[in-house]
């Protein structure tokens, strides 16, 4: 189990091998009990599964909130590639949000906790995704931490390589980027639904690339209006001029990598 007191690692493989593993226990639970046929009636059943299914994820739900809060105390330090664990995470549920959605059917109670538990993840996932562009555009220098200088020659400004590998990183989860940033506009749908909700915009790849494609637009259109800021340091224009040309091809040789 996570202990924020121990750690503000954000262990997320574990943590998505246990989601499987919990559905499948879920699953193996139905076909037990229907085929014993402990109880008298289907009301009875239910109760029976609640009471299994409550205690069963209590500690992945309790986990899932802590791996939220976790996030939040990074995005805190500028550690914006944190995000990437609550990637992890979402895809994991993207992968299982039907067969969580069939195991959990008339078994309300512990479905709305896991609804409750993947809109935090995504309410999260998106400030801190949102939060980092904000990052690119506002990040200033400081004379007294020689990373942030800009260099001497002109050269790739280290602000440039690393925000071009965060963004090649998200690279992966584009769909589920493009949910998290996307997913306060289908309404309740939603934000009460969920997991079922999850199920249904994952088809619609075109609209979730395109939503991944305008935030990686909005990235790089920060980091480059940050980086022509830089380039004031300079105190000849020639600099400026070569500082702005390298970082530029820089940017577009990365972009033109997965063209």
């Amino acid at each position: 189990m996570i202990n924020e007191a121990e750690t503000d690692e954000l262990d997320s493989e574990h943590y998505a091998i246990a989601l499987g593993v919990l559905v499948k226990l879920m699953q193996n639970e139905c076909i037990l009990l229907d085929r014993l046929q402990l109880t008298a009636s289907p009301q009875d059943s239910q109760v029976l599964l609640f009471n299994i299914f409550k205690n069963g994820s209590s500690d992945i739900l309790t986990e899932g909130t802590t791996l939220t809060r976790l996030m939040h105390r990074a995005q805190g330090r500028a550690e914006f590639h944190m995000v990437m664990s609550l990637l992890v995470v979402l895809k994991k549920f993207f992968q299982i949000s039907d067969d969580l959605v069939s195991v959990l059917q008339g078994v309300d109670n512990v479905l709305i906790d896991f609804n409750q538990l993947v809109l935090r993840l995504l309410s999260q996932s998106k400030i801190t995704l949102e939060t980092y562009v904000q990052f690119l555009q506002q990040v200033t220098e400081k004379s007294s931490s020689n990373s942030n200088i800009v260099p001497e020659d002109g050269t790739i400004h280290e602000l440039t390589t690393n925000a071009l590998m965060y963004l090649e990183n998200l690279l992966e989860f584009a769909d589920i980027i493009g949910t998290t940033l996307s997913f306060t506009e289908a309404g309740p749908q939603a934000t009460t639904n969920t997991l079922k909700y999850l199920t249904t915009i994952g088809q619609n790849h075109a609209f979730l690339e395109n939503k991944f494609g305008n935030y990686l637009f909005n990235a790089i259109f920060a980091l480059m209006t940050n980086l022509e800021r830089k380039s004031e340091v300079y105190s000849e224009e020639i600099r400026r001029m070569i500082f702005q040309m390298n970082n530029i091809q820089y940017i577009l040789k990365s972009i033109y990598k997965y063209v």
